[in-house]
């Protein structure tokens, strides 16, 4: 006798002692009076193999095709269903290096588990938002659970880019602060994946406090992910997506208040370090430098910074007046210098946008001068291998030499006035860079050689005195006997005490 032709009876008796779902399915396949008998069998075994791992197999297949009537149908039949996702296993050894660079990449479905997701973590990471609800408000599992890689919903659904689902959680109180806790994981928030995946309406909706007032990042979280999306606007594949999520973040309100936004970053050690000053003044919009010079931002900080890329030095680069004036008062001395010397290098009589921060500089207090101790700060992170000079030498982000003689360069006799107006040393000596050697010169020197003779003359109405170095250097070493230009010769000569006394 054939197996269709046994009776109905006979036949349900036959599904209730096969074990395997496979052979169970495929008689469900054979024919229509077939399905009426074996199907049934076939959830009622995989409910009974629900409560053991990997769990009930009609339940996961409905979380990730997002079948809702199958994942009801499945429950009907008595599939178990966990409120929570069980504890991960804890591990002996640390992440491996594969698992690391998923982590880092952000490919956490490459990583290999050692136990099945929970179907409402399917669910989410699917995003299918139906069986999502279906689970949270009709079976009561918890929204908080965390997956298999340890990490919470709604940092799943951020990773996975589902806004309806962050918009979801959040409404029915998903917690901001739950982290993840993959072993050798970073701990990152919600809100810093959002910003590491550049997922602008999902920061939106992490950050809009009508959609839950109590789900929202902490400061913390805040100033994680402020700190990553600084480091990350220097990469310049991301353009005008990273600054739009500094934007958001800075936005939000939740930095605001004395003392809550970390304008140094000292917590870290990154070797990129970048400060929210040195963002908000590369901005076309303003009120993001007032309101951190407002709050006490440190221009000056971090110490470390190359002398090209504080943030005075950046402003006066952007020919930028407001900006100027904003930072100047809590600047210092040093760096207020170099910031004057770069405005001479940028000066142009035809340029309205720049032409006046040097006024503003000296008028500010900006001495025009060096100090001789200012000499380190000046060449730290220099690429110039001689350590000597800069005139002469194309290093475009260096800039070493004194105001007086870029201007004197320049021939800007304006520029050369208003330096001495204020005090500026005509007799400042430079090193000029001939051939391979450094040559010490000075600003009256230069301007005869550059032929700008309106220039000389205004130097040596001031005091200016031309000297030859170099017969010096060898006046001192052979003990000769050198005269130097006459007080009759040259009116008001400043005395130079860089060299030693020479011998008569």
């Amino acid at each position: 006798m054939s197996l269709p032709s046994l009776p109905t009876e006979l036949l349900q008796h036959i599904a209730n002692g096969i074990e395997t779902l496979e052979t169970l399915r495929a008689l469900s396949c054979v024919s229509q009076r077939f399905y009426a008998i074996f199907n049934p069998a076939l959830y009622h075994q995989d409910a009974r193999n629900s409560s053991i791992a990997p769990g009930s197999f009609a339940v996961t297949w409905a979380a990730e095709n997002g079948n809702l009537a199958l994942l009801k149908k499945a429950l009907s039949y008595g599939a178990e269903l966990a409120p929570s996702s069980p504890p991960q296993k804890k591990r002996t050894v640390g992440p491996s290096l594969w698992e690391k660079r998923c982590m880092m990449t952000g490919r956490l479905h490459l990583i290999k588990t050692d136990r099945p997701d929970h179907p409402l973590c399917i669910a989410v990471r699917k995003g299918h938002g139906d069986i999502t609800e279906f689970l949270i408000v009709d079976q009561g599992c918890d929204m908080d659970m965390l997956d298999q890689l340890a990490y919470p919903l709604l940092s799943v659904a951020t990773h996975y880019r589902h806004a309806h689902l962050i918009k979801f959680l959040i409404e029915r109180g998903a917690s901001q602060m739950a982290v993840d806790q993959y072993y050798g994981g970073t701990g990152r928030s919600p809100i810093h994946m959002a910003v590491v995946g550049r997922f602008e309406k999902g920061m939106e909706l992490l950050l809009d406090p009508k959609l839950h007032l109590d789900s929202r990042p902490s400061y913390e979280q805040m100033n994680g992910a402020l700190l990553y999306a600084l480091l990350s606007d220097m990469d310049l594949v991301y353009g005008d997506d990273q600054k739009n999520t500094i934007r958001l973040l800075l936005d939000s309100g939740l930095l605001d208040g004395e003392g809550r936004l970390d304008f140094s970053f000292r917590q870290t050690i990154d070797s990129a370090l970048r400060t929210p000053l040195q963002w908000a003044v590369e901005q076309d919009d303003i009120r993001y430098l007032e309101r951190f010079v407002k709050a006490g931002a440190d221009p000056n900080f971090p110490a470390a910074t190359d002398p090209w890329e504080t943030v005075l030095v950046q402003a006066v680069k952007l020919q930028n007046q407001d900006k100027v004036r904003l930072l100047l008062p809590k600047t210092r001395r040093v760096v207020r210098t170099l910031a004057l010397a770069w405005s001479i290098k940028l000066w142009s009589p035809d340029d309205e946008k720049g032409r006046n921060i040097p006024r503003i500089l000296l008028q500010n207090g900006t001495l025009p001068d060096y100090e001789p101790d200012d000499d380190t700060f000046l060449r730290s992170g220099s690429r110039n291998a001689s350590s000597q000079c800069t005139l002469g030498i194309e290093y475009s982000e260096e800039l070493t030499d004194a105001p007086l003689v870029l201007a004197v360069h320049s021939g800007h006799l304006e520029m050369v006035q208003l330096l001495i107006e204020h005090g500026a040393n005509v007799n400042v000596r430079f090193y000029e860079l001939l051939g391979n050697c450094a040559v010490v010169s000075e600003c009256l020197s230069l301007a005869d050689k550059l032929g700008h003779l309106d220039i000389a003359e205004v130097l040596r109405d001031r005091g200016a005195v031309e000297r030859d170095y170099e017969a010096e250097r060898m006046a001192q070493f052979e003990g000769w006997s050198y005269n130097r230009p006459t007080e009759s010769t040259q009116p008001n000569p400043a005395r130079d005490e860089s060299f030693a006394p020479i011998p008569e």
